[in-house]
């Protein structure tokens, strides 16, 4: 079982250059944390696979239009589809990463050795933070608290509603000029990614107009997409098999062969 798991993930790494390659495999193959000090119940548990699955699809996703055109996306069309949002924030998160490491003088400095390290750090605080949401969705902080999310949590029917507001209240900062995220917090990396970000557009056009201005728009658009998003329908089981409910008259999206 392990090796097939190692031959499956050299495959996907073929062809991706160094190091990403290794950070590729690096979040791909690390274990998802769970949330510390809790013993998470069977539907915590569903979700938070659910939740963390998007990222790991949208970064195949990333794999195939940035270094890799015939990849194949180890999941069923229906999943492949409607992950591939996921898949479009981290590839502006990557050109943000990349294009902003190459103006470290611009920048002031960037404690990354690589782009990549840097992106790799942001997608596993982006899991952490899904593994956070499932416990406590207000649990992400922004330099403002969302008084709004913490009311809402404790209603069931308002989860969903109350997990875009943290979303919201970034996109809303940064369009202002100030970091949404605080370094201490848990989201250091990302953090850093809206410090160096924000300054760079102040000062290129280029790096403005090309790189955050896009991811910007990635990123308000994941707050939008969150009510259709697998992440958030029902999940349940048909016989042996676990399905995510895809919408109401849409059928539904297995989950067993991922």
């Amino acid at each position: 079982m392990l090796e097939q798991i190692q031959t499956e993930l050299d495959s996907t790494i073929a062809g991706i250059p160094i190091p990403w390659d290794e950070v590729v495999a690096e979040v791909l193959s690390r274990p998802v944390p769970l949330w510390r000090g809790a013993e998470p119940s069977p539907v915590e548990l569903t979700e938070i696979r659910v939740r963390t699955l998007g990222y790991e699809i949208g970064l195949h996703w990333l794999i195939r239009w940035e270094w890799n055109s015939k990849h194949k996306i180890p999941t069923s069309a229906k999943l492949k589809k409607a992950y591939k949002p996921k898949g479009e924030l981290l590839r502006s998160i990557y050109r943000v990463c990349v294009e902003a490491h190459g103006m470290q003088d611009a920048a002031g400095g960037v404690q990354y050795r690589h782009a990549a390290y840097w992106f790799g750090l942001i997608f596993w605080e982006l899991i952490l933070r899904e593994v956070a949401s499932v416990y406590k969705p207000q649990a992400v902080e922004t330099t403002r608290r969302a008084r709004s999310a913490s009311r809402m949590a404790n209603n069931k029917a308002h989860r969903k509603e109350a997990a875009l507001v943290p979303v919201r209240e970034a996109i809303k900062l940064a369009r202002s000029g100030i970091s949404p995220f605080l370094p201490g917090k848990g989201m250091d990396s990302l953090a850093d990614l809206f410090r160096v970000g924000l300054h760079l557009s102040e000062v290129s056009d280029r790096f403005r107009d090309r790189s955050w201005q896009p991811f910007l728009a990635q990123w308000e658009a994941s707050a939008f997409t969150v009510p259709s998003s697998p992440d958030w329908q029902r999940v349940y089981k048909q016989g042996d098999d676990l399905r995510i409910q895809a919408g109401k008259g849409r059928g539904s999206y297995g989950l067993n062969n991922y």
